[in-house]
């Protein structure tokens, strides 16, 4: 649908996995490239537009390096003239200056495309005095949030004695004591809170869940739209 490529409306896609959404990015992401090339006709080198203009979100690290890798093999095939079936027309982009295009490949080398946490992280370390966050801190990748959670362990566990051991084994089971200590971490709840919500018996479990849930819950749309699907 040409309309998606519309850079004058905001759009949201909603399909199923497979369905062509990184498709459909990877062409807007032309068609805004295409755009630019049109602003920068007459413009200085150091006002040109390009990648560092256009910040793409993704969810995962894997989604990024695909859309980069999408947006990078689509765009070396446009400038080298190769046979692809493009949804737009790319008008400027394909006739753009020389430097221009020589230009826009070196700044393609770092994309604003990046994960919703990295993006978060980059404001917070850009703004180290308003945010309080030091400018050299990093986000841990999954292999170093795994060893730091496991030395996290490894460190209380090593402070137990034997009886406070022996009563968290029974508690949580032995194959459940670290993921549920580093649950606790990540969730930021004290150990003592987490125990404290495994001594509750069946009626507390009813009574914490009328309590909490039941008074904000209105089931009477609910039945009378399941009494009609059965009419």
């Amino acid at each position: 649908q040409l309309s998606l490529y519309n850079l004058k409306k905001n759009i949201a896609i909603r399909a199923c996995a497979g369905a062509g959404k990184t498709y459909t990015l990877t062409w807007r992401y032309m068609a805004i490239l295409d755009e630019f090339a049109k602003l920068s006709e007459n413009l200085k080198e150091k006002e040109w537009l390009g990648p560092a203009n256009i910040l793409t979100i993704t969810f995962t690290k894997k989604a990024t390096a695909e859309l980069n890798n999408r947006i990078l093999t689509t765009l070396n095939s446009i400038l080298n003239g190769q046979k692809i079936d493009p949804p737009i027309k790319l008008n400027y982009l394909l006739n753009a200056d020389k430097n221009y295009l020589e230009w826009l490949k070196f700044q393609l080398l770092n994309p604003n495309i990046m994960t919703i946490d990295a993006f978060c992280t980059s404001i917070l370390k850009d703004n180290p005095s308003s945010s309080g966050v030091d400018s050299g801190m990093k986000m841990m990748d999954d292999y170093e949030s795994k060893v730091f959670f496991n030395d996290c362990f490894h460190s209380f566990f090593n402070d137990l004695s034997k009886s406070e051991i022996k009563f968290l084994v029974i508690k949580f089971g032995v194959e459940n004591v670290q993921n549920i200590f580093i649950n606790a971490i990540i969730e930021q709840i004290h150990v003592q809170n987490v125990m404290d919500n495994y001594n509750y018996d069946e009626k507390e479990i009813l009574e914490n869940w009328l309590i909490n849930y039941q008074k904000n819950v209105n089931y009477l749309p609910f039945v009378k739209s399941l009494f009609d699907c059965t009419e």
